[in-house]
C-alpha cells in the first residue's frame, strides 16, 4: 500500500540525499488509486502524504497515470 511505502522510500531517499527525483510509473499500480481513479478529491486525499514527503525531502515526483 502507498502509506507503507512511503515510509520506505522516505527512509530510503533520506539515506540517499543526491536523489531529487522520484518517478511513480503508473501510479494507478496501486489498487487504492486505482479505485478511487474517478473521484478527484478522494485521489487527492491519499496522494497528500506523498506531496508532504517531497517537501519534506525537497524533492520532486513525477507519477503517471496508465490510460485504458
Amino acid at each position: 500500500m502507498l502509506d507503507r511505502d512511503l515510509l520506505r522510500l522516505e527512509k530510503a531517499i533520506s539515506n540517499n540525499p543526491e536523489i531529487r527525483l522520484l518517478v511513480i510509473s503508473p501510479i494507478s499500480a496501486y489498487p487504492v488509486i486505482a479505485l478511487l481513479s474517478s473521484d478527484d478529491a478522494s485521489v487527492r486525499a491519499v496522494l497528500t502524504p506523498l506531496q508532504e514527503m517531497a517537501q519534506r525531502l525537497d524533492i520532486a515526483v513525477v507519477a503517471n497515470h496508465a490510460f485504458k
